[in-house]
């Protein structure tokens, strides 16, 4: 077995990273996107007042590593995608935040150096649909080799990362120990693992599950494989296989990672419609919010259930504002790209105007960028639109 770190070993190494953190508009795109969700809070407002001074205090807490609070809140939250619990870590608006977005967007040329194709989450242009669109030219050009899906995912995967194996992997990649510093200033703020709420643990997790990809790809020969964060999906033509691909997968998460992989992991035959009863038989993969079949592509049931009472609810509200329009233009993406229209029409199209709902996100996005830009909203802020 090769050894985990092999692959990034043969990776170019990336020197004098730590200049573009302070970059002016860089830091200024850093504000932005942190505070997005948070306009009303007085952090954010302090900000918008006096960008310039708030960006200078920024970049010097970035020269003296000095960005990281000693304490960090933690709050319960209840998944609905996944019906999971996740205790999250929230990093301060000033300046933590803005920081560890400076830090990612320094390190991204880096980390992405050598990323398998089809690691998606949390990536840029690489959510989703990315993947959806990959699953469903598989399932279309090669049925052959989509016969059976072996799924997997990574038991408590954020809260397992080994802080010494992830540096030691950040070391061979990236030779500037300006940065080093400052990330691992980021990964030693959680006492175990990767905080779930940072931004920098999606990345940091997205880079340090690539030797999995590699080895899954170049050393078992998985043709059509892949990752939504730590969720995996392999497809062969063989059920056997993918049990033995599976077992030497599990040896090597637990030996070369130092992580376990989840006791519900799955092989089965993927969904057919058989030519002798025509029949439907075996199971379609749900996977991404999404129910992939041999011909057709859903959406996960809980996801339409959510889209429907959230519809209801701005039904019986009688206006919608920004945040829910936004919120089903979110979903809308899902619907137009699955063979969900029939959904839309029953449910959707009744009660909400999808033109309505593009304008009000549209002239909420201007609204932002003249407050960003020093310029004053005036006349009476509306909280909604009639539907």
């Amino acid at each position: 077995m090769p050894k985990v770190f092999e692959v990034i070993r043969k990776m170019i190494t990336f020197n004098n990273i730590d200049q573009r953190l302070y970059d002016e508009k860089g830091l200024e795109e850093d504000f932005k996107k942190t505070a997005k969700g948070k306009r009303k809070k007085p952090q954010v407002q302090r900000v918008r007042e006096d960008l310039e001074r708030h960006k200078t205090i920024l970049a010097d807490q970035l020269r003296t590593n000095t960005f990281t609070k000693n304490q960090h809140s933690k709050e319960v939250i209840n998944e609905a995608s996944c019906k999971k619990t996740r205790t999250v870590q929230k990093p301060a608006y000033l300046y933590e935040q803005p920081a560890h977005h400076a830090i990612i967007r320094a390190l991204m040329p880096a980390l992405m150096r050598g990323m398998y194709d089809l690691s998606c989450g949390s990536i840029p242009n690489r959510g989703a649909h990315y993947g959806k669109k990959y699953i469903e030219k598989w399932i279309r050009k090669d049925p052959a080799n989509c016969k059976y899906i072996l799924k997997f995912d990574i038991h408590h995967f954020f809260q397992s990362v080994p802080h010494r194996k992830l540096k030691k992997a950040l070391k061979k990649k990236i030779k500037d120990k300006v940065i080093l510093k400052k990330v691992f200033t980021i990964i030693d703020s959680c006492e175990e693992g990767l905080p779930i709420g940072y931004y920098s643990s999606q990345w940091f997790g997205n880079f340090y599950l690539t030797p999995l990809d590699h080895y899954i790809k170049e050393e078992l020969h998985i043709k059509h494989m892949i990752r939504y964060m730590d969720d995996v999906v392999c497809f062969g033509r063989n059920k056997k296989e993918l049990h033995k691909a599976k077992d030497k997968i599990e040896k090597f998460i637990k030996e070369e990672l130092g992580l376990e992989m989840k006791g519900d992991w799955q092989v089965f035959r993927f969904d057919f419609i058989s030519k002798k009863d025509k029949k439907r038989h075996g199971r379609p993969l749900d996977f991404m919010g999404f129910k992939f079949y041999r011909d057709r592509t859903t959406i996960r049931k809980s996801i339409l259930n959510r889209t429907k009472r959230k519809v209801n609810k701005i039904k019986r509200k009688g206006k919608v504002t920004w945040k829910d329009a936004a919120s089903i233009l979110s979903r809308m993406g899902y619907i137009r790209h699955t063979d969900t229209y029939g959904y839309y029409l029953r449910n959707i199209k009744p009660v909400i105007k999808i033109k309505v709902m593009k304008q009000l996100v549209s002239k909420h996005a201007r609204k932002e960028k003249k407050k960003w830009n020093g310029s004053k909203g005036k006349g009476r802020r509306k909280s909604g639109r009639k539907i």
